[in-house]
């Protein structure tokens, strides 16, 4: 390969590797810390339950279905979000398939919507969470899903900025 070809593959690969960073999101750092026995909470209402969903009521209006969100999560995200969030992140990032998919889910649930978490617990599979998704997208559903969640939290953060509190 010639020098000059060689110099601007280098280029390319180093060009498309930092415009891909730029695209991801940032979250603010944050002061809110949780405690042992909060994250204790937190971890094991993700990790003692599957992401499971149900109708809001099955005999008038079966759909749309929603997550059900672990007894005590959603509480602790009124309390600390940012704090709460940022761990259900971690178990996204590192967490075996089918706790990976939960925290997911319940990002969404409590940021979104428990309608649009119940799309994500319905359309995962833990057997190909870690997978590639295709030739164009060469994320893995798990990285894939990550980078929704840190997208809808940060939007979720800079819209609270200037909003009157409740």
């Amino acid at each position: 390969m010639h020098r000059s070809c060689f110099t601007t593959l280098i280029t390319i690969v180093v060009c498309a590797n930092l415009a891909r960073g730029d695209k991801e999101a940032k979250l603010a750092d944050t002061d809110e810390r949780l405690s042992a026995d909060e994250e204790k909470a937190v971890r094991a209402a993700v990790y003692d339950n599957g992401p499971s969903t149900a109708s809001r009521d099955i005999k008038t209006r079966p759909y749309p279905r929603i997550l059900v969100i672990p007894q005590g999560l959603e509480a602790q995200y009124e309390t600390k979000p940012k704090a709460t969030v940022r761990l259900l992140l971690k178990v996204v990032e590192g967490g075996r398939a089918w706790d990976s998919i939960h925290a997911v889910c319940c990002i969404q649930a409590v940021i979104k919507s428990p309608e649009f978490a119940a799309i994500t617990a319905q359309g995962s599979d833990d057997k190909t969470w870690d997978d590639v998704i295709g030739e164009i997208n060469r994320n893995t559903y798990r990285e894939h899903h990550r980078q929704v969640c840190i997208k809808l939290i940060a939007e979720d953060e800079l819209g609270k900025i200037g909003e009157p509190k409740k």
